[in-house]
């Protein structure tokens, strides 16, 4: 059914559980060979391969389970989906007391207007927001930063205007040049409509990137799709951007409650131009969020 993605909605859902065919596909392959039951055992290896083959296809670099250390890293980002219904709040200062001075910009999702309230009281950790007051919520998304940046709205193509994007000017006191974010929180596609919705949101925030001149760009966000997805693979060619995981096992970030990562997936990710360096993207707490942050470094070049 997941290799009916291109043609519907309803098998693109299918292909997000690329891992689990993976693993499913060893565990029963085994046990058919201990039931001596040959002729199921081999399509089941088959299907566990295909689907190997195909986790670690969709990096640009696949074969790449390090990335060459010849920078040093001089930006780390976050993307974070908080969740609404989250109060864990002495959970996420612990956090932000021992980590914030190693974080750059945080991006925030599922922020709703308790939690840009909340938010305020974070300053001393990370002095520049946005929004600027709790007051003016901004969708779901909230940026935190411990130095100044510039962010403005992309405005959706829906009617209703129910998912707009943002785009951040980022540039540290010894960086070179200005980093461009853009983040979105993508609708997850349950439906006709929701689905649609989705492509429609990420088009745009595709039209926002492309028409950027800046070579450093970094798209991110909770995309409600994996990368095994035809979507996210549109729009790695849409946009000549880069994904990359540099491990032998995927960064999955969602559901938290699933404990073993194989039951896991990836739905949180970071793309960037060629003209960036990943140095590196590991899997951070949950914090009480159904999902776990990522946490990325990233050499921007001088010139």
């Amino acid at each position: 059914m997941s290799l009916g993605a291109p043609y519907g909605w309803q098998f693109d859902i299918f292909r997000n559980f690329v891992i689990q065919y993976a693993v499913l596909g060893v565990f029963l392959g085994i046990i058919s060979l201990f039931l001596r039951s040959w002729l199921l055992a081999v399509p089941l290896f088959m299907i566990s391969f295909f689907s190997i083959y195909q986790m670690y296809s969709v990096y640009s670099d696949p074969w790449v389970l390090s990335p060459p250390q010849t920078q040093s890293p001089n930006l780390t980002v976050v993307q974070f989906n908080k969740k609404f219904a989250s109060k864990e709040w002495g959970v996420i200062e612990n956090w932000m007391k021992t980590e914030a001075q190693h974080i750059d910009i945080m991006f925030i999702h599922e922020s709703g207007s308790h939690t840009l309230y909340m938010l305020q009281k974070y300053k001393e950790y990370f002095p520049y927001q946005f929004p600027p007051r709790h007051e003016q919520r901004f969708n779901d998304i909230s940026i935190l930063s411990r130095f100044p940046f510039k962010a403005e709205e992309i405005p959706s193509l829906n009617i209703d205007g129910d998912m707009p994007g943002v785009k951040v000017t980022f540039q540290r006191p010894d960086m070179q040049q200005a980093v461009h974010l853009y983040s979105i929180h993508a609708q997850s596609a349950l439906s006709h409509a929701r689905h649609k919705e989705r492509l429609e949101d990420l088009l745009i925030m595709k039209q926002a990137i492309n028409a950027d001149k800046s070579p450093y760009k970094i798209f991110l966000g909770d995309w409600n799709t994996t990368p095994y997805s035809p979507v996210f693979q549109r729009l790695l060619d849409d946009t000549g951007m880069k994904y990359n995981d540099y491990s032998w096992f995927p960064k999955v970030t969602w559901n938290y409650y699933f404990y073993l990562p194989f039951l896991k997936i990836p739905i949180d990710h970071m793309i960037y131009t060629p003209q960036i360096q990943q140095i590196s993207k590991e899997v951070g707490p949950s914090l009480g969020s159904d999902h776990h942050m990522l946490i990325a470094k990233f050499h921007i070049p001088e010139s």
